[in-house]
């Protein structure tokens, strides 16, 4: 019998690098993976769980799919003077970059378009369309001429959007107080409605203030502070008298609606644009970071206000408080509920909480309305879709919370 023959082991080794390779390729899948869960998420928050034609077609409405310059085309071509709902708000960010002029000095219009028939979104089927008054809100024709008690600062919330004016929350107020003059706004945040008020209430003064602030109005005093709209909080003394200057305000709108000036070219191509992709435009940055779907874990947001915004807030509604009470109004602070906090976000309530406390710090009146709003019905009765504006319910509710108040609070109020 022969020996066993004895075999050594080979031992396999790796082309150089290769591990490193494979840990590398490993790596990348995962994150791939975690990726497209993340995006995959962000993607239901900010679409699925929001979409005007989704919220049309389950209410068995047809929905509009024109396009702002479409719509505004058809009206004019009627004869009709249309224009998209332009604001400050729509262009803050441009105008650090292209600067507005008239007549050889820097201008920052407040006011909107004036007696035009103004087009504002589609959040249920079908565009609503209000005429604007003399200064360019959201008003029926000559009220300015007559005696103002009461008037509203805000966003778009306040304005309106996107139901008939009479149904809409300062219609309802109004419907109680004939002299309600609205001054709302899409997409104003504080230093706007700081803005607003200097300009637009020391000839009228009104008895009563209401200053109704939205949970993304901070987000929008992050871009706000960035312009010449900080002159009106650093300068006491500082205007530009809009009230008297509508045709020049009227002319830089239609420049821009006709994209005549560097911002007008990029008001007008968005104009262009389907409603999915405009109603995305403002989000890409938020989308990027993952935004709905870290709010809803309750961690902080892109863009979270910090302690030092606060604080501005706190400047801005004091100087708010002192102007009205300046000529013996009434200063109140009025945090609105949206979709976050309506359905119980812990971070959106958060964020109220700071914003009261800022309210308060200022020494404005604060109206507490978010418990009985939450007590009322369901976000889904009072909201056009989730993360929507109110429909026409929530508009009653919010209206008819604030008339109350101010019955209870201020019963010789005419």
């Amino acid at each position: 019998m022969s020996a066993p023959v004895l075999v050594a082991p080979v031992e396999y080794r790796h082309p150089r690098g290769e591990p490193q390779r494979i840990a590398r390729r490993t790596i990348l899948l995962h994150l791939i993976v975690l990726g497209l869960i993340a995006y995959g998420a962000e993607a239901y928050f900010t679409s699925f769980t929001s979409s005007p034609w989704r919220a049309a077609r389950a209410a068995g409405r047809k929905f509009d799919n024109r396009t702002f310059s479409e719509v505004a085309a058809d009206l004019n071509s009627a004869g009709v003077r249309a224009f998209p709902d332009f604001s400050t708000g729509n262009i803050v960010g441009l105008m650090t970059v292209h600067p507005l002029q008239a007549d050889g000095k820097l201008i920052v219009p407040l006011g909107g378009v004036s007696n035009a028939q103004i087009i504002e979104g589609n959040e249920n089927g079908q565009y609503q369309i209000y005429r604007s008054d003399e200064h360019g809100f959201n008003n029926p024709p000559g009220l300015w001429a007559h005696q103002v008690s009461i008037a509203l600062i805000g966003d778009s919330f306040t304005e309106g959007c996107c139901v008939p004016g009479e149904n809409s929350f300062a219609g309802v107020i109004r419907s109680h107080y004939p002299g309600t003059l609205n001054l709302g706004m899409h997409t104003s945040g504080p230093l706007v409605e700081l803005s607003v008020l200097k300009e637009y209430l020391p000839d009228i003064q009104p008895k009563v203030v209401l200053w109704l602030y939205s949970e993304n109005d901070m987000l929008e005093l992050k871009e706000e502070r960035k312009t010449d709209l900080r002159r009106y909080l650093d300068n006491r003394e500082f205007h530009q008298t809009l009230i008297q200057r509508q045709p020049t305000i009227d002319r830089i709108w239609s420049e821009l609606a006709a994209g005549r000036t560097e911002i007008g070219k990029f008001t007008r191509l968005r104009s262009m644009l389907p409603l999915t992709v405009q109603d995305a435009m403002p989000d890409v940055s938020r989308y990027a970071t993952l935004t709905a779907t870290r709010y809803r874990a309750t961690m902080l947001i892109d863009g979270t206000p910090r302690q030092r915004d606060y604080e501005q807030l706190e400047q801005i509604l004091r100087k708010a408080r002192l102007a009205v009470e300046g000529w013996g109004g009434k200063f109140f602070f009025v945090h609105v509920p949206g979709w976050a906090e309506a359905t119980g976000q812990r971070t959106a309530i958060k964020l109220r909480d700071r914003a009261m406390a800022s309210a308060k710090a200022s020494g404005a009146t604060t109206i507490p309305i978010s418990e009985p709003f939450r007590q009322a019905g369901s976000p889904e009765e009072l909201f056009v879709y989730p993360g929507s504006h109110y429909n026409e319910c929530g508009h009653s509710l919010i209206g008819n919370l604030l008339v109350e108040y101010l019955r209870h609070e201020l019963p010789n109020l005419d």
